[in-house]
């Protein structure tokens, strides 16, 4: 499954001590051993421009993107031609109701609370658009 990730390079501060299994990197090789293509961008405006060149199947998004949050990303993504039904996963630090609701009408599919596991991940990318939002 052509897979792209969209996820900031340098983690806040509260992310740093979950960061070693977490880098964009060590979870594209992870995935990659898992039968997926994975393309990297590492801001918002990278991430709509690699969505539109790669047209993935599913798309992991950070919501804390420098200049484009991950929010204006999924609902730009899903205006893209043939980008309209691609599966999208939202990453955040933050899993209130509130924010979940944000995810969803932003255009995301699921949304996930770091640190993530590798399974949590790859049960959600295999379940496609039909599980909830309130995972």
């Amino acid at each position: 499954m052509p897979l792209a990730e969209f996820r900031e390079r340098h983690g806040h501060n509260r992310d740093r001590q979950n960061r070693g299994a977490q880098t964009p990197q060590v979870r594209q090789c992870a995935l990659e051993l898992h039968g997926h293509e994975v393309r990297l961008a590492f801001d918002g405006r990278d991430a709509v421009d690699a969505a539109r060149a790669f047209k993935p199947d599913a798309v992991v998004l950070d919501i804390g993107l420098p200049r484009m949050n991950g929010y204006d990303v999924a609902r730009t993504i899903r205006l893209l031609p043939g980008l309209a039904d691609v599966i999208i996963v939202a990453v955040t630090g933050y899993g209130q109701d509130a924010d979940r609701r944000k995810s969803c009408e932003a255009g995301c599919d699921h949304h996930l609370v770091k640190p993530i596991e590798l399974n949590q991940l790859l049960r959600v990318l295999g379940a496609g658009r039909a599980v909830s939002i309130r995972q």
